[in-house]
């Protein structure tokens, strides 16, 4: 695997990124803006990087588009300290729940990118939104809320993420048809995206935020039952309980 970083000097006006985002037809400007408000990493976060990358590697994209999807994950993690790590913790377990579920090989390895990939959105949304330690008003909810749009619409054209799609734009949704960002419910919701809704807010609950430490796991998991044919689908929810009794390890 090989760690991509984009420097400051890459970010100028004659730096690779402008060709980079030409090329994946991104908004130069904005992706710019976001890399130039966070260091490089530190040299402890480039092994971590790295596998994300390979992790990405398998994926029937277009070569001209890989590298953009590289930056993708870069700029996500680094602009957002919030979420780091969150997106491989949650492809992780979700292609623990998709091979409990009895999906396929080719289904597993779909939820295992849309997992990587489904909070891409958040590069829309400012890092002050984020990271503030108190409630959100109601402004900014919407614009988190915005994510899963933001995330499908830079995703759009990547050859081979065509199944990945849905996870990203409808993850948020509910089984009772009161999430975003269409309001779905049911089986109207796609399979991947109401097994992604499970562990992205599982590990949500595990991890710190800044406005609240992280649930303990029989916390966590009691949420996970509790919403079970309220927020989750109570099939996918009932999986995931009986995996996670079986190996304790995944909820740690």
């Amino acid at each position: 695997g090989v760690a991509i970083v984009v420097t400051r000097q890459a970010v100028g006006a004659r730096g690779s990124l402008r060709a980079l985002c030409q090329g994946a037809n991104l908004d130069h400007e904005i992706i710019r803006d976001l890399l130039l408000a966070e260091s490089v990493p530190a040299d402890r976060e480039i092994p971590r990087l790295a596998s994300m990358v390979r992790l990405l590697r398998p994926v029937a994209l277009r070569p001209a588009r890989v590298p953009a999807i590289e930056a993708l994950l870069r700029a996500v993690e680094t602009t957002h300290r919030a979420v780091r790590g969150h997106s491989e913790r949650t492809a992780r377990l979700a292609e623990h729940l998709a091979a409990a579920s009895g999906m396929t090989a080719t289904e597993r390895e779909t939820v295992r990118v849309a997992g990587l990939l489904h909070d891409v959105g958040k590069l829309g949304v400012p890092d002050r939104v984020l990271s503030k330690p108190g409630k959100l008003d109601d402004e900014e909810r919407a614009v988190v809320n915005m994510h899963p749009e933001i995330g499908h619409r830079l995703l759009q054209g990547v050859g081979g993420l065509e199944h990945a799609l849905p996870a990203v734009l409808w993850h948020h949704e509910r089984w009772d048809g009161q999430g975003y960002p269409h309001r779905l419910s049911g089986e109207r919701i796609p399979r991947i995206a109401r097994l992604m809704a499970i562990v992205d807010s599982f590990d949500a609950m595990r991890s710190d935020r800044p406005y609240r430490g992280a649930l303990a796991p029989a916390r966590a998991l009691a949420e996970i039952r509790d919403g079970a044919g309220r927020q989750f689908d109570p099939a996918l929810a009932a999986t995931f309980l009986g995996m996670v009794d079986r190996d304790p390890a995944l909820a740690a």
